[in-house]
Parts: C-alpha cells; sequence; structure tokens
C-alpha cells in the first residue's frame, strides 16, 4: 500500500513538473512583432494625386465597372481644387492635394439664380402662376425663389423628362416657404405625374404644415415628412405643385429644387492590393481605420454665388471587401465642421466586421475598396446634393490585444 501510495505521488509530481515545463516553454516564445506596422499608411502611393486622377493603376473611381455611365449625365464630381478655391488650409498637412467631391444636383437651375428662370416650368389653368423672385423679396429664402400660386384645379409643373432618366429612382429636395397670406391649415401638395391625363400621381407628398407659419423656411422632406418615398420615372413625366384634378390652391415661394439617383452607389472608390512594394502586406485580425481630412465648401463656392452647386449636408465612408456585391458606410456628423479649417473624420473596422483579409493566389490582386460618399447614404430623406472638400485619406491597421 505504501508502495502504491509513493507511485501515486510520483505521477502527480510529474505531471506537476510537465505543466510547468509547459507553461515556461510558453513563456519563452516571442510575440509577434507588429513594429513595421505601426504608423504605415497602406495608401501612401495612393493619395489623391496633385495633377488630376489619371496616374497610376491603383486609383480613385467615381464609377464601378457595373456601374458605367453611358447616359451621358455627370452623378459624381470628383476634382482638384486649388487653395484660393478651398479657401483655407489651416491644419492641413503640408503639400497635400485637395479635391472636391460633389453629387451634382440633377435639376438645372434648381436653386433659381439663373436668369432666365429654367425652361421646363410652366403654369396649368387659368390661375395658376409663377414668378421669379429677385433676393429683395420679403419671402426670399436665399438669392432668387420661385414665387408660386394656383387655385382649385390648377397647378405648376415642371417637365422632368429633359434631365432625368425613365425607369430609375430618384430623391427629392427643396426648401419651402408660405405665402404670407397662406393658411398653415390649407394643404400643400406635390406630385409626381406620369400623365397629367391621370387622375392619380404616381407619388404624392402632403406635408402637414400647422405650426410653421408663414415665416419658417421648411426642409422637405427632412422636417416634415420623414416617410417621404423616392419616385421612380416614366419615359415622360411632371413634377408639380398642387393637384390636377383639383384641390384648394396654394401658395410660396421654393428654393433650392434637387433631385438626385438613388438606385445606383454615387460613391468614390479605392481598391487596395494585397500587396505593394512601399509597404507591409495587409493582415488578417486587427482594426483597420480609414481617415479623411474634410472641409466645408466657402460661401462664395456655393450657392447663391456658384449656381446650383450646394453644401454637403452629410458624409459616409466605408472599408469593405472588394468582393462584396453591396458597399456599406458609416455616416459621419459634419455639423460641427466649418469652412475656415480642416477637420480629420475616420471610420474604423475590426476583421470581424466587414473586412476580412486574405492571401490572394495574385497577391497584387485588391482585396479591400475604401468608399466615400458626400451624403448620408444610409439614409434615404437625407441622402441629396452636396459638395465638400476632402484631402489626405490614410489607411492604418492596429493589432487587437
Amino acid at each position: 500500500m505504501y508502495i502504491k501510495n509513493v507511485m501515486i505521488n510520483i505521477k502527480k509530481a510529474l505531471l506537476l513538473l510537465l505543466l510547468i515545463s509547459i507553461i515556461l516553454l510558453a513563456s519563452c516564445v516571442e510575440p509577434v512583432d507588429f513594429s513595421e506596422y505601426e504608423d504605415v499608411n497602406f495608401i501612401i502611393d495612393q493619395d489623391f494625386p496633385t495633377t488630376g486622377n489619371d496616374d497610376g493603376e491603383q486609383r480613385w473611381l467615381e464609377e464601378r465597372a457595373a456601374e458605367e455611365v453611358t447616359d451621358g449625365v455627370e452623378y459624381m464630381i470628383f476634382e482638384p481644387v486649388s487653395e484660393t478655391a478651398a479657401g483655407s488650409i489651416v491644419n492641413l498637412p503640408a503639400d497635400a492635394a485637395i479635391y472636391r467631391l460633389e453629387i451634382p444636383n440633377l435639376v438645372p437651375n434648381g436653386d433659381f439664380e439663373e436668369d432666365p428662370l429654367t425652361s421646363g416650368w410652366s403654369e396649368e389653368g387659368a390661375t395658376a402662376e409663377i414668378t421669379w423672385d429677385a433676393a429683395t423679396d420679403p419671402a426670399v429664402i436665399e438669392g432668387r425663389v420661385l414665387d408660386y400660386s394656383h387655385s382649385a384645379s390648377s397647378l405648376v409643373k415642371l417637365d422632368t423628362s429633359a434631365f432625368l432618366l425613365p425607369d430609375v429612382q430618384y430623391s427629392l429636395r427643396f426648401d419651402l416657404k408660405l405665402s404670407p397670406g397662406t393658411d398653415e391649415l390649407d394643404n400643400m401638395n406635390f406630385e409626381y405625374y406620369y400623365n397629367l391625363a391621370s387622375e392619380t400621381p404616381a407619388y404624392s407628398w402632403s406635408p402637414v404644415l400647422l405650426g410653421y407659419g408663414n415665416t419658417v423656411i421648411i426642409d422637405f422632406p427632412v422636417e416634415v415628412d420623414k416617410n417621404a418615398p423616392a419616385f421612380t420615372t416614366t419615359e415622360s413625366g411632371y413634377f408639380t405643385i398642387g393637384w390636377s384634378v383639383g384641390n384648394s390652391g396654394q401658395e410660396g415661394y421654393m428654393d433650392n429644387l434637387r433631385m438626385t439617383r438613388v438606385d445606383r452607389t454615387n460613391t468614390l472608390f479605392l481598391d487596395i492590393p494585397f500587396s505593394s512594394p512601399d509597404r507591409p502586406d495587409l493582415l488578417s485580425g486587427g482594426t483597420y481605420t480609414f481617415s479623411l481630412y474634410v472641409k466645408k465648401e466657402a460661401a462664395d463656392q456655393v450657392t447663391p454665388q456658384v449656381h446650383n452647386r450646394f453644401q454637403a449636408e452629410g458624409l459616409t465612408m466605408g472599408i469593405n471587401t472588394t468582393a462584396s456585391a453591396s458597399y456599406s458606410g458609416r455616416n459621419i456628423d459634419i455639423s460641427a465642421i466649418t469652412a475656415s479649417t480642416w477637420t480629420k473624420v475616420s471610420v474604423s473596422y475590426s476583421n470581424s466586421e466587414r473586412v476580412q483579409i486574405y492571401t490572394p493566389a495574385d497577391t497584387s490582386a485588391s482585396i479591400m475598396t475604401l468608399s466615400i460618399v458626400p451624403t448620408n447614404w444610409n439614409s434615404a430623406n437625407d441622402n441629396t446634393a452636396g459638395s465638400i472638400l476632402i484631402s489626405s485619406p490614410e489607411l492604418t491597421w492596429t493589432y487587437d490585444s
């Protein structure tokens, strides 16, 4: 019995010694050295070019191959801007290239600043009337406005067939101010018709304006109708103020009428290869951070000084796998960003999210994509025309301990 106990104790001692040895051996394993990744900008050789977006194979693109523009319409503007036009280089890295990223307004003269009033507007019915008011008008919204009025069975209409494509989805945005003589209880009706002979509009927006009065500038649909849908066009279509089959009539002031295409990704892309001669290979795991310097346009670079260009109201940035069928991004709050100072903004994604890195057979192949959208792409009602200045993009990686 004694010998048996001794043997058991010896086995326990050997197991304990083995466990201690394993622990000591593990503690002697050197940790992976990630020092070569510290402060590395993975797109240092894919910065915004200083002389135009035409150098190198791996470059920033306004269109995806599946979305190449064949209709002659410019849905995204990515263009270099001088320091003078930018208005400020405060907080911007030295010698940085400055670019304008803009989703243009598809409505010609949507800010109503050009003289004469854009063709395409007309009255329908004996009592409909539209005028183009100068900036001295007491009800002005910004610069010049569209002053409209009509009574029952009359309307004001805009023929959209000249600038909107058929079978395409668009967003709608405009500023509205009630006429001093308008009762805020009156219905305000805005429609999109495939055919004015139809008694039923394809889309109808009737914001409830109770409580706004006639001194408030109303941002439609953001302030009054968060559920306002995008609309889909036909071969011939009309945006109307009023109903074609009768209403109580209405009068007011419209400005900054904006329509943008939303059935496509109005996005600036950059595809990133797994390997590049000037930096370490991309790593699986960890967290990738995409950062960018941004600044709002100077006042003399947007409406009413520059016709039909608007300040961007949002920004969306994303990191995705190149092979992904869809692209996600995160809205960046730019409400506190000004036109006088550059601000660095960023988004971060871990490997457990949408950034799953692998080693491709061809290490020069692109496996990651960065994206920038000068609007809140994730919000249908906030998705609108707008322009913002961008500079000095960076992509960095950190180890998740």
